[in-house]
């Protein structure tokens, strides 16, 4: 959503930290006001996804497991970097969903 300009996603890989930074703003507002919230996002290292797990808020993990379409234009070559830095979920953080 923070990439979207007039309804229509335009992904600059310069704004991602801050597009990161305002998810989780967004996230913890909407939990503060009693919302509940889907996260959908690539979460390859576990710190990105503990600073969620930090806002102290009751939540379940899906791991989707599917080749999504590449929306963003990264190459194959940092995808395959992202798929062998993966950090496993701790146990009973995860309810796998498997999908075909």
């Amino acid at each position: 959503m923070f990439l979207e300009i007039d309804g229509v996603y335009r992904y600059d890989a310069a704004k991602v930290r801050s597009a990161h930074d305002w998810c989780l703003a967004s996230t913890k507002k909407a939990l503060v006001e009693g919302h509940d919230v889907v996260v959908s996002n690539t979460f390859v290292k576990l710190w990105e996804l503990h600073r969620y797990v930090e806002l102290g808020f009751k939540f379940q993990i899906f791991e989707l497991n599917l080749n999504w379409p590449n929306i963003h234009g990264v190459s194959e070559d940092k995808i395959k970097i992202m798929a062998e830095a993966w950090q496993e979920l701790p146990s009973g953080w995860m309810c796998s969903i498997p999908m075909s």
